[in-house]
Parts: C-alpha cells; sequence; structure tokens
C-alpha cells in the first residue's frame, strides 16, 4: 500500500485552533454525496464544517481511478477554503469496499496526518479488481467522523 500524506501549515494561535476544531466537530455536516459511478473513474465531494454558513464550505472529495471493477489508485482529501472554518486536528482517512449487500470485504485506514490543518489527503496504489458493490472514503478527526463520501463499482 502506497500512502502519500499532503499538508499546508496555518498559522492561528493555539487557542484558536483549538476552540475553532471543536466546534467544526460539533455542528460537522455528515454527508453522503450522490452516488456517481467508478464504473471508468469518479470524483465526488461533500462539504463539512461551520463554512456552510458563510457559503464556502469545507470540501472532502474521494476519487478513485480505474476501470469497470479494476481500481488502479483510491485517494481522499479535505480543504477549507477559509481556514478556520474548516480545520480539523489529527485526521485520517478510513477507505472501505463494500459488495452488492453491503459488507465490508476490503478495507484500510491512513496514516494519521499529526496536528491540525485546513487540507489534507492521502492517495492508495490498488491495481486489483474489486467486487461490484460501493466504495466508502470517512474524513476521521480525532477518531470522529467528520465526512463521508461514497461511489458506486460496476
Amino acid at each position: 500500500m502506497n500512502l502519500k500524506v499532503l499538508s499546508a501549515k496555518t498559522k492561528l494561535a493555539s487557542r484558536l485552533r483549538k476552540g475553532v476544531a471543536a466546534a467544526a466537530v460539533a455542528v460537522t455536516f455528515i454527508g453522503v454525496a450522490n452516488v456517481p459511478s467508478a464504473s471508468a473513474s469518479a470524483y465526488s465531494c461533500t462539504g463539512y464544517g461551520i463554512g456552510w454558513k458563510y457559503g464556502r464550505p469545507a470540501q472532502f472529495c474521494g476519487d478513485t481511478q480505474g476501470s469497470g471493477t479494476y481500481v488502479r489508485t483510491a485517494g481522499a482529501g479535505y480543504s477549507a477554503p477559509i481556514a478556520w472554518t474548516g480545520w480539523l486536528e489529527n485526521t485520517r482517512t478510513r477507505l472501505e469496499f463494500l459488495d452488492g449487500q453491503g459488507n465490508v470485504y476490503w478495507s484500510a485506514t491512513s496514516g494519521q496526518q499529526n496536528g491540525g490543518s485546513a487540507v489534507g489527503a492521502w492517495k492508495w496504489t490498488l491495481n486489483r479488481t474489486m467486487q461490484a458493490g460501493t466504495v466508502r472514503y470517512t474524513l476521521l478527526s480525532n477518531g470522529a467522523t467528520i465526512a463521508v463520501v461514497q461511489q458506486s463499482i460496476r
């Protein structure tokens, strides 16, 4: 498994980071985007955090690259156009492949991006055939689910 972590540093006071992270988790919008097909490749996003109030939500996106049920790469990332509206701490992404009955048959959890940030991304190189069903990307901050994106595989 090839794991790549990208991050951007922000200069915010420690007190502001902790307060914003707590507020973002408290008012988190957990959404499942429309479920696009990953039969060729799929990219989909959902918003989270307190940015909705300002019309510029932070986004969590999943990107599945492949053809049919063959998946070359799977990746996910989050970003906030206004750092404090989507600030997260100790982030990870969980990747799950579900069969047609909704049972998880393959999963992976990324390494943790320690500290706080408004931007992060992870990527897996899979190069394998998966079952028809669903791929689910889950963004976690301090172990709590922040956002979910799903795509179908056919």
